[in-house]
């Protein structure tokens, strides 16, 4: 993790170092990560996973798509 300092504040996050005045229940820090609907509570899990990819053969055709399709858009009303 990378640490700077800024004019004395620090810049860098630790879920760990919390003050005191920021660190909530037990209950209500349950309440924070789950969610109301309960199909959603059972079907997504509240930690994320950093082992999926995250540029994958989905992310770059719709990506590219939603690129030439919006270029082609504002050249064509522009």
């Amino acid at each position: 993790m990378e640490h700077l300092e800024n004019n004395g504040l620090s810049l860098s996050y630790n879920p760990n170092k919390l003050l005191a005045s920021e660190k909530l229940p037990h209950a209500a820090s349950d309440e924070v990560n789950d969610s109301p609907i309960e199909q959603v509570r059972l079907t997504v899990p509240i930690t994320d996973d950093p082992t999926l990819p995250c540029l994958t053969f989905r992310t770059w055709v719709l990506g590219s798509i939603c690129c030439v399709l919006l270029a082609f858009l504002n050249k064509f009303f522009g």
